[in-house]
């Protein structure tokens, strides 16, 4: 099973390669490390790894008005080792964005996507349509002791090019944090509280959900990178099949743009 992860250890030399990059150019490695995936019974102990590097070429077209090319590389991995959430795939495409000053970010845009299920060897392409919103704004504090609301929401079609996810899937997370002073372990604490969901068009129970979570966060800067720490309890609302799964789950996260 370990050597299922090693493909992705090269995503962290890449920021040496490129780090230099000319004007409108530029790329960010996201990672992250999951125990349990969700708080569901399947899904009890189980470890899951998320990695992805996107390279992009953004063209500023007013103040608030840009069109962003992006090439992105990505693979999930995980102990239970179900064909859907092991994963790679590689996509090309462009988004126009829209930069609000009060409300984030908002983009509309298509790719050309290339998926592979690792353990069935089973490949799709094609295309895919989304309209995404990011927002990380500061609304309280110093930077010492931010309040921060930040979040992320997404539509996609299809949700995938094969298995359970061929309509259009809906998700988004979206979470008020503290943050404190004191600095145990060099970290910045904070405490958050966030909500999220899923839907999708064909009524999959897992995709049919609300979601609360509460807990604390460990974060470190190094540099150009970020790293989290997190502690959350979890209440996964499954509203079609009339579920509720509520557990603790722990992620570790890491963030180097460049």
């Amino acid at each position: 099973m370990a050597r299922s992860f090693i493909p992705f250890l090269f995503l962290l030399a890449m920021p040496q390669i490129l780090w230099a990059l000319p004007g409108g150019w530029g790329g960010v490695i996201v990672a992250g490390v999951r125990d349990p995936l969700e708080t569901s019974a399947a899904d009890s102990g189980n470890l899951v790894t998320e990695t992805s590097f996107s390279l992009y070429r953004q063209f500023e077209l007013s103040e608030k008005v840009s069109f962003r090319i992006t090439g992105r590389i990505a693979g999930n991995r995980e102990e239970a080792r179900r064909s859907f959430n092991l994963t790679n795939s590689v996509s090309l495409g462009g988004a126009m964005r829209y930069t609000s000053g009060c409300c984030g970010v908002f983009s509309a845009g298509i790719q050309y996507a290339w998926e592979e299920e690792v353990s069935t060897g089973a490949t799709e392409t094609g295309l895919k349509a989304g309209f995404d919103h990011g927002i990380y704004k500061k609304i309280a504090g110093e930077w010492t002791s931010p309040r921060v609301f930040s979040g992320w929401s997404n539509i996609r079609f299809p949700g995938a090019l094969a298995g359970t996810a061929e309509d259009w899937v809906a998700q988004g997370r979206y979470e008020l944090s503290q943050g404190f002073e004191v600095r145990p372990l060099g970290a910045a604490p904070s405490v958050f509280g966030g909500v999220g969901g899923t839907l999708d068009r064909e009524g999959l129970s897992f995709n049919n959900k609300f979601v609360l979570d509460a807990g604390g966060r460990l974060s470190w800067k190094i540099k150009s990178a970020s790293i989290s720490l997190d502690a959350r309890v979890i209440r996964d609302r499954r509203f079609l099949s009339d579920e509720l799964f509520v557990g603790p789950q722990f992620r570790l996260g890491l963030r180097l743009p460049f």
